[in-house]
């Protein structure tokens, strides 16, 4: 089925359960779709909205889409007009059979073509990978959105930014 939701009222009031996710409004509108399989997506038009299973949490921002599986739960958001290569590459990455190494591939596909908007996509993705790769992410984000001067990230012995 599918649903428009347009909330008023104050953030995180209005909650929707779907097989795979639990849509928490935070101030928006969105359309939730989901299939029979639970399989589905959301699709925010203002605001932002919370996606949340099993204590994997995603926030989705206006103009922003969150796929989720019943058995994963909600995948790595992205912007709308995000690259197709880049929606592809996270749809591999984020399912549910894909081996280490179809995950490794995506992920590099995945940082190839983000673009500066994409760093909220990039954000989610801190919190998805392994220790290996998260210095890669973050070295990723960091190139598209610098931190503050401040800001430093420490990989072993060695500080980088």
């Amino acid at each position: 089925g599918r649903m428009h939701a347009f909330i008023l009222a104050p953030p995180r009031q209005f909650v929707v359960e779907t097989p795979s996710a639990v849509a928490t409004d935070l101030g928006c509108a969105y359309t939730l779709e989901v299939e029979p399989d639970g399989t589905g997506a959301l699709t925010v038009q203002s605001g932002w909205v919370a996606f949340e299973r099993g204590g994997r949490e995603t926030f989705v921002p206006a103009g922003a889409r969150c796929l989720t599986r019943r058995e994963r739960g909600p995948g790595t958001p992205f912007y709308t007009d995000a690259p197709d290569s880049l929606i592809a590459a996270l749809a591999a990455f984020d399912a549910p059979a894909s081996s280490p190494a179809v995950r490794a591939s995506a992920l590099g596909r995945v940082l190839a073509g983000a673009r500066p908007r994409d760093g909220f996509t990039l954000w989610h993705l801190l919190a998805r990978v392994g220790t290996a790769e998260r210095g890669r992410v973050a070295d990723r984000l960091a190139e598209l959105v610098p931190p503050p001067a401040a800001a430093r990230r420490s990989v072993g012995a060695e500080d980088r930014w």
